[in-house]
Formats: C-alpha cells, structure tokens, sequence
C-alpha cells in the first residue's frame, strides 16, 4: 500500500532512471568522503584545506543525494529545503529521510551514520599504524 501523498515515478522495467545512478554516484562519494576523513585525521596537518574540501564535498554529495532520491521517489524537494540540507546537512539528512520514509528513514539514517563512522574509523586507525608503525596504538607521553 503506498502513501495516498506519494507519487510513484514512472521506471521502465530493467532500465536505470538517471536519478537512480546520480543517487547512487552521491552515496559512494560520501564513503570515499569518510576515507578522506580518516586519512586526514590521522595524518593531515591541522591548517590542510582538505577539511574544507571534505567537509564541502560532504555537504554537497548529501544534497545532491537527497535530491536525486526525491526524484526517485516522485516527491519533489523544493530549493529552499536543498539549500537548507546543504548548510546544515547533519541535521537536514536525517529530516529528509524521515520526511521521505517516515519513521524507518530515522533508523535508515541511523545504521548509514554507524557505517560511515566505522568506515571512518577503520580508515584513520590503518593510516596511522601505515604512517607511524606500532608507535600508533602505544598511549603519548
């Protein structure tokens, strides 16, 4: 049964919507972003602009995300609320999916946020032991 406010979009069977793979495209760029991120952290200067390019990319790879996937869904995301996910893309991400999913968009956003912080983790932890060997893991003096 679908939401009597959704409209579905029309999906040829067996094709892809250009949506789909800028969706798609958006959501990978976000993981390499946490790549980035964990290398940065544990060996990136403080004063790199590569903090301002992730934490850009960041921000527009959600927008555009959350874009392609109202299109996907038939709902349409109006320039005020891109430019709204945009500035303050933590927080707009999770309302968008709840906006467009309902209660379980909460719990999408939630598991998506646990991956993409462990990817992130996992990445900072290999460069720094990569970078600094066993001295990684001992505690600072």
């Amino acid at each position: 049964m679908t939401k009597p406010h959704a409209v579905e979009p029309v999906v040829t069977p067996g094709k892809a919507t250009p949506s789909r793979g800028v969706r798609r495209s958006a959501a990978i760029t976000i993981y390499m972003l946490a790549v980035g991120w964990g290398v940065h952290s544990a060996v990136g200067r403080d004063d790199s602009p590569a903090e301002w390019a992730i934490s850009l990319g960041l921000a527009l790879a959600c927008t555009i995300w959350c874009a392609a996937d109202a299109t996907v869904r038939g709902r349409s995301l109006v320039w005020p609320a891109r430019i709204g996910i945009f500035l303050f893309w933590p927080v707009g991400v999770p309302v968008y999916m709840v906006w467009s999913r309902g209660p379980r968009g909460l719990i999408t956003a939630i598991v998506v946020v646990v991956g993409w912080l462990a990817l992130m983790f996992a990445v900072f932890t290999l460069a720094g032991w990569v970078a600094y060997g066993p001295d990684w893991f001992r505690p600072p003096e």
